[in-house]
């Protein structure tokens, strides 16, 4: 990105990460409601809060933290409905590495990275060309894992 050689714009990255997850959450829920088992409701769920978070409704940049961490809370306490595809490698696989590539995602939208005056100046170089696109294309790319790991989970026979 700093070479030029790759700068994709936000707009179409944006777009991108709300068709996939319009796409993905309509999957989900008939994915739902062909199965009926409670994973794919925990998933629908996951991918609406994303999806809400990428149409920019007011105040869902905040509120996304909050409903990820209430999903959060609640595969731990219904973990014996949702166990059966959180015990999948493939499922917990995907949605660590999709919560690794938000992680870096938030960091690059907060500017994390950006030399500072306070650090002595150090900070990552080039970060005012690559931050918006890296961060867009980190995004999309955690959407992607998330989608993933949900429309793709199999029922994983527990020990």
């Amino acid at each position: 990105m700093v070479a030029g050689t790759w700068l994709p714009a936000k707009a179409p990255l944006e777009s991108a990460s709300v068709v996939l997850l319009s796409v993905t959450t309509a999957l989900a829920t008939l994915r739902l409601a062909l199965s009926r088992r409670p994973f794919f409701l925990w998933g629908t769920a996951l991918l609406a809060v994303l999806l809400s978070r990428e149409l920019h409704f007011e105040g869902t940049s905040s509120g996304v933290y909050l409903g990820l961490l209430v999903l959060f809370l609640l595969a731990l306490h219904y973990g014996d409905q949702l166990g059966d595809y959180l015990a999948s490698r493939f499922v917990v696989n995907n949605l660590a590495m999709g919560v690794c590539a938000y992680a870096i995602a938030v960091s690059l939208d907060g500017r994390w990275w950006k030399p500072r005056p306070r650090w002595g100046g150090y900070g990552v170089p080039g970060e005012d060309i690559f931050h918006v696109p890296l961060e867009e294309s980190m995004e999309l790319l955690g959407h992607a894992l998330f989608s993933l790991g949900v429309l793709g989970a199999r029922r994983s026979p527990r020990k």
